[in-house]
């Protein structure tokens, strides 16, 4: 016997853990639903046809008429059938699924578009075809020989397109996608409708709110940006939208708005000086008001012609009329941008060489820096830094990537681009993308950034491929070097069928195939797939249109067939074909031109069209003017303006204007086109396109014909789904259960079961929601069945149950009596049904929730997720069991109409909403048909509860990890290794430990792979796998400053033990969130896993010791038997007798102290050190328990280069490298440069005289010429283009325009500074052409060197306009450039920038010199080549502005320089320093002030009483009307009724109150309690507010029906049901009505469900103790004053201003209120509680009704109470004069010395009076805010800033108290410049205002707490800069500040 067992042991082992062996005893239940083989049948043209066409007549078995091929259904099957058309079959459930297979002989390549419908056909390799026949819809469609494509027009919109060809009928659907005309309201825009609005608007205007301007025209400002007072310069032409000719008006008002708002100020008239031409300026002075880095638009409006609104329309009326009335009379507007604007000039990128580079094939970079004239920038250097992505792949296991692979620092060269090289030594062996920044600074500083991306690939093998015109070029490259190799290169499609095959030697050249997809290329060493998408066609149209012709030329590089057609207002004109099309067509119609061309391209149809139209309106203006000046250059602009024919236009209207391109962000003004419009072209009928999707569907399976012939009859499902009569079959169960599983068959589908009944009992509702399989425990024997499906009732009896099996059957139910039913319930089977359900209220937090009955399993949130309410059961009883994870289960009896709420130790049981808790329609729920499934057992919940918890684990983050804070970090990511086709291993949960530090743990979800940073170290990690086996890495170390990666095996190398269960336990335990209020406590779950691990996993290191005493916080006595542990571990100790430990402790940790009756401690480690703790006493009792916590939260280069020669010189001597001699009779002079010798061959340089590019130079006499430069290559290619290639020759003549002589100096000699320097150039805004279409003006160049941008607008009374843009370059080739500070600060030690620019071809001899406010401090010879930098220091003079002259003269006279001017600051703040009082009473103050210290502000603010009736004004006139808006309009009508009589005023809303306690009584619900509106559920909050106000009004004599006794027995009855919250505003109520409730009893229910609660709101506390206290229980309110916040002002409120509807602070402030009131002690608080209400009126009303009227009725009282009759405030005020002020706010400025205010009323006032006086030495003041500054780079303090390194300004402000309305000034050292301007939205900040020397920060309001701001600055100049003091104030009371110190930055280089 015994060695039989040990035989049989192994089996039953096996069969234990491998279930899967009694699947085969399962032969239902493991059957296949699926036919064995797939059946292809050969299909003819009628066949196919009928899956196209849209008949009613769907195909059918009758197509599975010739067999051509079979295989086994479960097998792969590859399509190699020939060409024609097949279906594939096979059966499935219960019907045949088919697939149409298309094996196509031609390929439609459909060109479509709004205007043609067209296509070419290709056979498979992509030839095309042309003996193909079409049918579409049947009808055949011709070939055009000509445009070789056949035309059709879709008549439906799906068509079917048939096409014939090498035997095979090629069938493809066409859809066509309608275009929707417009719908106005949701109506269709039809013929009739459109018909019918236009007759109904003969006798009806609509009003339209969005109208369209009835004008037209242009605004142009002379730039687009504009400084503080700086002059805004602007032309407007106006016309009439519809005549498009200029408007009449004489003058127009002139208004300016900030975009955005509605405010507009006026600020001028302007006249027109010709009809619909207008041009103004004006100043951007400081009266404007305007707020910095804004856009402002200026609008120009008809005068005085607003309409006036008749006196009966309503606001809402009167807005909409405003909108459009405005929009009518505003002519016509344009926007600028008001900043502080500093501009950049140079231009700088990068490029690569490639995209991916490889070992032996390096990126190369190519860096290049220019100016806005395209010249080389002289004076830049490079920061090039390579930035490591992520890892895309790698070898090895392990592998470190520094975050920065290479960083390298460069000068730029003085000629073109830069190539730096990266090496490949930097990368990593691994695939990884990469990124190059490239910083770019210049003498000054700009900075210049630019990015690109690139990969780096570790392969020794590549191939490198691009297109070269029509060709695919393709490199084999080993290690980068070219090698030879054969390759076959395979064209595929997109359906991956090959095309064509070659085999290719590399490197080679293969043609495209555009009808190819991509192609395959393949090496004896890799492959490569290439996507032909990747590359462009690169087809182009291009063209021109004359008044009588058309010229189009295509551009065609990859050599396409090209299909074109040429529409002429929507009509075909002509079509083509060809590769190579220059089209040339004669046409002369006012018609627009479209030119369409199709081609193939990457496989697929590809369109490009343009449009040709001739605008013979259009202007054509020509401007003649220098492509080149000198700065400051005197220099005339001719325009000639003519028609499209060419003749002049006369009197046309001309704007011209020049502007910097350093604007970089310039919109051009719009000048609209007013000519005749091009009729609009008419579309077709929509878009159309191929319909490509696989054909597939189902036929209904006919068994008697297919059984057999598919051998479906042989399949056990198909026997179940296919009873005779009954099926049945038993299969062994699961843990020897006795089930059943019963189902309905009716013409071999399962009919869905929505409730089944067994024994007349039902076990199955399909509306149930838990977890609920089909399969039900029966006791062995017989049982009668009873189906309810959606239509029928079906019953079954004396079906008998086998024991230990689980019984399947199905019934046919053609074959069984039935009943025929509705889909809906009857009454009676709700009722039954309704019996054995229950309501389970969702409070399960993510844990385990079953109901068991007996041995019944409902488990109620199999997911961990659930509907706020589970529907449950049926339950075999009416007796169950709660269970909940942790609990103890709860025994209850389940009644019907009720839901349950399951607490820890009780039960709250509520009435549900409805008849039923479910729908009696049955589809409401898909009904059972899966029958695999098996009773819920205990066991087989627990395991679904584990696969949940384990995914939840995988998936979900549970734990909180606290921040790495040391600074060297690095990035850990893990990979699992994993083999070809092996699994990889389920992690659940990852955990990372320190082996060295006990208290070190990270907690990760275990689908997480990139763990983020951790410290430089070792670690260990613990993976907790499934079934909690795990595997743990050891000594994972981890490298700074870059990525550590690593790739594991991970396996359960570690059975389950007590380590991976006490960790698993922890984690299933844990809350679905991941924040929880127990993780702050010392004894947490982080805990309890660290101690877990680190008893079996902690190295022992504990080589230190540390020793001391613990004591009592309370009494002082020494604690024996405290234990003293290291935290994490379970080392430790006790103290002894005396308190006294000592314990061996590791080098880092914390030791944890813990207590019973003490809260634990922990202490960091220091070994050696003697410590004294103090445990704090656990408190017991609730009495004893302070509220704390409920305070605020603190919170440039050249290749060649410019030889300059002057006729001085020429006197003197020849040149370096010119030379010039008069040349033949008649043929002007010869120029000779070295260096280009082939000026007589041809290559002639250019001439450019004067700034007029010339022919050549034969009519310049010798002597004539003042001077000459010779630009060659980079620089003449940059200012002249590519017809400066040979050279550019740059003279200046001594003569005027008009060819005279001239005693004019030769520019450059004239020793003169440039001075005037403008963004702008010019502004012509009234130019008019003579007769002859000629304009001109002469202007002197600003002394800028830059590019102007020149434009010039056409426009006049005959529908003509135009426009024009070019460019004027303003440079010299020698140059000196002076660069400052915008500002500087007195006392500033700079270093200046002096630049010397020399573009000449030979180095230039200078004399420089630099002089600092007239004294001379640098003069000496320099030598410069290219350029040289100068470094000049001074230091900012005590005066109003400094100024710098820098200078160069050459020995010929050549002189050039520059003058700058640099406004001066003082070193300091403006102060403020005054006086604030609260006025409360009457009383008299004197307020001294300092006469030394300037005039006075003065300022009174806010009275209480006319606020009061404010607001109850604009209650009573609040338009809506729901319970709670009554209710308060009521009361304030009751408290202006009070107000009212207190001032013996009449009082007319008698009315209204009566209306509204009507409309009260008649919203009030059936049990006497309110909703929001009428016919909404209850709210109590709701029914309070009415209820009080009902009250209040019938104690003031109102007839008021409250059924008080009905309300009041409703609220008792349902008081148990309410939770806390609820049950204290039912008591309210109770009390309000005055019943004799047992209010005690109540509130100790409510006090004992609260000290169950986590948490508490003081809201909820404050009132239950208004309720104890108003109910005659005792309080004590001593806790209540020690929580409360303070204003600035003094006043006083409890709370936070959130906007949660009830807990806030202005809610909690009305309770207590209330509370301080009763209490009757502390009366002095309840005045600064009412001035906290008066400050939350700061927007002039209080934020809600509910709100408001809270307030009104509660503070009302005691300002009545104030004084036996209430007089409004008052204040006289004696100064220099006396005034009596009755209206507040007030502010006035005052000369005085002193001043006595006297206030009378019964109000309060707050009165201020500040001076404010410059402070230049001022020191930190910690007054009402401490503001702290600092500078910071990369999260570091920087001590002293880097010039070129961007850094962060941060400002930290601690608000001691809440304020509204604080600025934060920010000053900025002189030093530097904004790096960006940013908008901070947190902190409540609204505005920033950047000004050069200063930021002005606004916010809303700062409560009490700590914020911090920040500011991005670039240090640009070295040196030593005063860093004035930031500060932040209340705007409106500066009284109340706080600053900053005054500090120096230091900016080194």
């Amino acid at each position: 016997m015994a060695s039989l067992l040990k035989k049989l042991l192994p089996l039953l082992l096996l069969l234990t853990f491998c279930p899967s062996l009694l699947f085969a005893q399962r032969p239902l239940t493991k059957s296949r639903q699926s036919s064995f083989y797939t059946y292809i049948y050969k299909l003819n043209a009628a066949d196919v046809s009928a899956f196209y066409k849209t008949s009613k007549n769907k195909p059918g078995e009758q197509l599975m008429h010739t067999l051509t091929d079979s295989f086994k259904t479960d097998k792969y099957w590859e399509n190699t059938l020939p060409a024609g058309n097949y279906l594939k079959v096979h059966a499935e459930n219960n019907v045949l699924k088919y697939t149409l297979i298309e094996n196509h002989t031609a390929f439609v390549k459909l060109f479509g578009n709004n205007v043609e419908y067209r296509f070419a056909l290709t056979d498979k390799q992509g030839n095309y075809l042309t003996k193909a026949t079409a049918l579409l819809n049947g009808k055949q469609v011709m070939y055009d020989d000509k445009s070789g494509t056949w035309h059709f027009k879709p008549s439906k919109d799906t068509s079917v397109l048939q096409i014939d060809y090498a035997g095979v009928s090629n069938f493809y659907s066409i859809i066509r996608y309608k275009y929707k005309p417009y719908s106005y309201k949701g109506v269709s825009a039809n013929w009739f409708s459109r018909l019918w609005r236009s007759v109904k608007n003969i006798f009806h205007t609509p009003v339209n709110k969005y109208a369209p301007s009835p004008y037209t025209g242009f605004m142009v400002f002379n730039k687009p940006m504009y400084k503080p007072r700086d002059t805004v310069k602007f032309k407007a032409f106006a016309l009439y939208e519809g005549s498009k000719r200029p408007v009449k008006y004489k003058n127009l008002i002139v208004k300016l708005v900030e975009d955005g708002d509605e405010d507009a100020k006026t600020i001028g008239t302007v006249n027109s000086y010709r009809d619909g031409g207008f041009e103004y300026s004006f100043v951007l002075a400081d009266s404007l008001d305007l707020s910095l880095d804004e856009n402002y638009r200026v609008k120009l409006m008809i005068p005085n012609s607003k309409p006036k609104n008749s006196a009966d329309n309503d606001d809402e009326d009167d807005e909409d009329t405003d909108e459009k009335t405005d929009k009518v009379n505003t002519i016509i507007s344009g926007t600028f941008k008001y900043e502080e604007y500093e501009l950049k000039g140079i231009k700088f990128n990068t490029r690569l060489d490639k995209e991916e580079n490889r070992p032996g094939n390096p990126m190369s970079v190519y860096l290049k820096a220019t100016d806005q004239n395209d010249l080389p920038v002289a004076d830049g250097r490079v920061t090039l830094t390579i930035i490591g992505d992520k890892l895309m792949s790698f070898t090895n296991s392990q592998l470190f990537v520094p975050d920065t692979l290479w960083v390298h620092k460069l000068t730029l060269d003085p000629v073109g681009e830069t190539k730096v090289v990266i090496p490949d030594s930097i990368f990593p062996k691994a695939d990884i993308g990469y990124s190059v920044h490239a910083a770019f600074l210049n003498a000054d500083n700009e900075l210049q950034e630019d990015e690109k991306q690139a990969s780096f690939k570790y392969q020794r093998f590549n191939l490198n491929t691009k297109v070269v015109g029509d060709s695919l070029k393709i490199d084999y490259e080993e290690y980068g070097r070219q090698i030879k190799g054969m390759a076959l290169v395979s064209a595929l499609n997109a359906d991956d069928d090959t095309l064509s095959a070659t085999r290719l030697m590399l490197p080679g050249l293969v043609k495209i195939n555009p009808n190819a997809d991509n192609y395959a290329i393949e090496t004896d060493s890799l492959e490569k797939t290439l996507e032909v998408s990747q590359f462009e066609a690169s087809v182009a149209i291009s063209g021109e249109r004359t008044a009588d012709s058309v010229f189009i030329n295509i551009d065609n590089p990859r050599n396409l067939p090209l299909y074109y057609s040429v529409y002429a207002g929507g009509k075909l004109i002509d079509a083509g074909q060809g590769k190579s099309i220059n089209y040339k067509q004669a046409y002369s119609k006012h018609k627009i031109i479209q030119f369409i061309v199709n081609y193939v391209w990457a496989g697929k149809a590809q369109q490009r069209q343009n449009s040709f139209a001739y605008n013979k309106d259009a202007l054509n203006i020509a401007v003649k003017q220098p492509l080149s000046v000198y700065p400051g250059q005197k220099a005339t602009t001719d325009i000639v303006v003519t028609d499209a024919t060419g003749k002049p236009v006369a009197n046309a209207d001309i704007t011209a204007w020049a502007l910097t391109r350093k604007f970089t962000d310039y919109s051009v003004p719009f000048v609209p086109y007013l000519g005749k419009s091009y009729p609009a072209v008419k579309r077709g009928v929509g878009t159309i396109n191929l319909l490509e999707k696989e054909i597939k569907g189902a036929f209904k399976l006919d068994w008697l014909r297919q059984s057999r012939r598919l051998g479906l009859d042989s399949i056990e499902y198909y026997r179940f789904t296919h009873p005779s009569n009954i099926y049945r079959i038993e299969e062994p169960g699961i843990d020897t259960i006795t089930q059943v599983a019963p189902f309905v068959a009716l013409k071999g589908d399962l009919l869905p079961v929505h409730v089944l009944y067994i024994d007349e009992r039902p076990v199955y509702f399909s509306q149930a929601q838990q977890l609920q399989p089909y399969s039900f425990k029966v006791s062995p024997g017989l049982h009668s069945l009873r189906f309810r499906t959606a239509n029928l009732n079906v019953r079954l009896d004396s079906i008998k149950v086998e024991p230990s099996k689980k019984l399947i059957l199905s019934i046919n139910a053609d074959a069984y009596a039935s009943t025929k039913m509705p889909d809906t319930l009857n009454t009676y089977e709700a009722d039954l049904l309704n019996k054995y359900m229950v309501t389970i209220v969702n409070n399960f937090e993510g844990k385990r929730s079953v109901l068991t009955e007996e041995d019944r399993v409902f488990l109620l949130n199999a997911s961990g997720a659930a509907g706020s309410n589970v529907l449950a059961g049926p339950l075999a009883n009416n007796y169950a069991f709660y269970e909940h994870q942790g609990q103890k289960p709860q025994p209850f009896l389940a009644e019907p109409g009720y839901s349950y709420l399951f607490e820890p130790g009780f039960l709250k049981q509520k009435s549900i909403l409805g008849a039923y808790p479910f729908s009696k329609k049955l589809l409401a729920a898909t009904g059972a048909t899966n029958h695999i499934q098996y009773v819920l057992t205990n066991k087989g919940a627990d395991s679904l509860w584990q696969n949940y918890l384990d995914e939840r684990s995988h998936n979900r983050w549970l734990f909180n990890n606290p921040a790495i804070t040391e600074n060297e970090t690095g990035v850990l990511v893990i990979e699992q290794h994993q083999e070809t086709n092996q699994q990889a291993s389920f992690i659940k949960n990852i955990i990372i430990y320190k082996p060295d530090e006990a208290d070190f743990m990270r907690v990760f979800p275990g689908n997480v792979t990139d763990f983020g940073r951790l410290a430089a170290g070792a670690y260990k990690i613990f993976f907790l796998l499934k079934d909690d086996n795990y595997d743990v890495k050891d000594n994972v170390k981890i490298k700074p400053n870059g990525t550590n990666y690593y790739t594991f095996d991970i396996l359960p190398v570690n059975c389950k033990d007590s380590v991976s269960m006490r960790i698993s336990n922890v984690i299933s335990n844990r809350y679905d969130n991941i924040y929880r209020n127990d993780d702050n406590q010392i004894m947490n779950d982080a805990l309890k896993l660290k101690e877990a691990f680190n008893e079996k996993y902690l190295t022992p290191n504990f080589t230190g010791l540390m020793s001391g005493q613990v004591t009592a916080a309370d009494d002082k006595l020494p604690l024996p038997g405290v234990a003293v542990k290291v935290k994490g571990t379970s080392m430790g100790t006790q103290t002894d007798i005396n308190g006294r430990f000592k314990l061996s402790v590791p080098a880092k940790g914390k030791l944890l102290f813990n207590f019973i009756g003490y809260y634990p401690k922990e202490v960091n480690i220091e070994q050696g050190k003697a410590i004294h703790i103090k445990l704090d006493v656990v408190s017991q009792s609730l009495s004893e328990v302070v509220v704390i916590g409920y305070g605020s939260q603190r919170k440039k280069y050249i290749t060649g280069s410019v030889s300059t020669v002057y006729s001085e010189g020429l006197l003197m001597g020849r040149a370096a490298g010119v030379t010039i001699t008069e040349g033949a009779p008649g043929a002007g002079p010869t120029i000779m440069i070295r260096g280009i010798s082939s000026l007589s061959t041809g290559s002639k340089p250019l001439y450019v005289v004067d700034g007029e590019v010339t022919e050549g130079i034969k009519n310049i006499n010798v002597d004539d010429i003042a001077e000459i430069s010779v630009l060659k290559n980079a620089a003449g290619t940059a200012l002249y283009g590519l017809r400066a290639a040979n050279g550019v020759i740059i003279i200046t003549t001594k003569r005027q325009k008009t060819g005279q002589a001239s005693n004019a100096t030769i520019p450059g000699s004239e020793q003169t500074l440039r001075r005037n320097f403008s963004d702008y150039a010019y502004w012509q805004p009234k130019l008019t052409t003579d007769e002859n279409g000629k304009a001109s003006f002469t202007t002197v160049f600003p002394d800028d060197i830059t590019n102007w941008r020149t434009f010039v607008a056409g426009i006049n009374g005959n529908r003509q306009s135009g426009f024009a843009e070019n460019q004027v370059k303003s440079f010299r080739p020698l140059s000196a450039n002076f660069i400052a500070p915008q500002f500087a600060v007195a006392g500033d030690e700079m270093s200046l920038i002096g630049k010397v620019m020399n573009y000449n071809a030979e180095t230039a001899t200078v004399n420089r010199s630099f002089i600092y406010n007239g004294k001379t401090l640098k003069k000496d010879a320099l030598q410069v080549k290219n350029a040289k930098i100068d470094t000049l220091n001074i230091t900012a003079a005590v005066t109003d502005s400094l100024t710098f002259e820098y200078s160069i003269k050459r020995d010929n006279g050549y002189f050039d320089g520059e003058r700058r001017v640099v406004p001066v600051y003082k070193p300091g703040v403006k102060e403020t320093k005054g006086v604030f009082e609260a006025l409360n009473r009457d009383t008299t103050v004197t307020l001294k002030f300092d006469p030394a210290l300037g005039p006075v502000i003065f300022r009174a603010e806010a009275s209480m009483l006319p606020a009061l009736a404010d607001e109850a004004m604009r209650l009573r006139e609040y338009k809506y009307l729901c319970n709670e808006q009554l209710a308060s309009k009521l009361k304030g009508l009751l408290v202006e009724k009070r107000i009212k009589a207190q001032f013996n005023e009449p009082f007319k809303y008698e009315k209204n109150i009566g209306e509204i306690i009507k409309k009260l009584q008649e919203n009030r619900k059936t049990s006497g309690a309110w909703g929001w509106w009428k016919d909404s559920s209850e709210e109590l909050w709701i029914s309070l507010h009415a209820v009080e106000a009902l009250v209040d009004a019938k104690s003031m004599g109102y007839d008021v029906l409250l059924y008080a006794q009905k309300l009041t027995d409703y609220l008792v009855y349902q008081l148990e049901s309410y939770n806390s919250r609820d049950k204290v505003t039912c008591l309210q109520i109770l009390f309000k009505l005055k019943a004799k409730v047992d209010y005690p009893k109540y509130i100790a229910v409510i006090a004992t469900e609260r000290a169950r609660s986590k948490t508490l709101s003081n809201y909820d506390r404050f009132k239950l103790m208004l309720l104890k206290q108003e109910t005659g229980d005792a309080i004590n309110i001593d806790s209540l004053l020690t929580i409360t916040h303070k204003t600035l002002f003094g006043n006083i409120y409890w709370g936070d201003d959130s906007y949660r509807f009830f807990d806030n602070s202005i809610q909690q402030s009305i309770l207590a209120y209330h509370i301080i009131k009763n209490d009757g002690k502390h009366l002095e608080i309840l005045e600064k509680i009412r001035g906290y209400f008066l400050e939350q009126r700061k927007l002039g009303e209080w934020r809600n009704t509910y709100e408001s009227a809270l307030i009104l009725e509660t503070i009302l009282p005691g300002v009545l109470n104030q004084a036996k009759k209430v007089l409004p405030a008052t204040i006289t005020v004696k100064g220099s004069d006396t005034k009596t002020i009755t209206k507040f706010p007030y502010t006035d400025t005052l000369t005085v010395n002193q001043l006595t205010v006297n206030k009378t009323g019964s109000l309060p006032v707050y009165i201020s009076g500040y001076q404010q006086f410059w402070n230049s030495a001022p020191q930190k003041v910690n007054k009402d805010f401490t503001v702290n500054s600092w500078f910071e780079k990369n999260g570091k303090n920087l001590s002293q800033l880097k010039a070129g390194e961007a850094v962060l300004l941060n400002v930290e402000v601690t608000a001691k108290g809440d304020g509204d309305y604080v600025m934060v000034e920010v000053p900025i050292p002189a030093g530097c410049s904004y790096q960006e301007k940013e908008q901070q939205w947190d902190n409540n900040e609204v505005h920033r205002e950047h000004y050069k020397e200063k930021v002005s920060i606004f916010c809303s309001k700062l409560k009490q707490g700590t914020y911090t701001f920040t500011i991005s600055l670039m240090p640009r100049y070295s040196g030593k800069y005063t860093f004035n003091p930031a500060k932040a104030e209340l705007m409106y009371f500066p009284v109340f500040y706080g600053r900053d110190g005054m500090k120096n930055v230091v900016i080194g280089n």
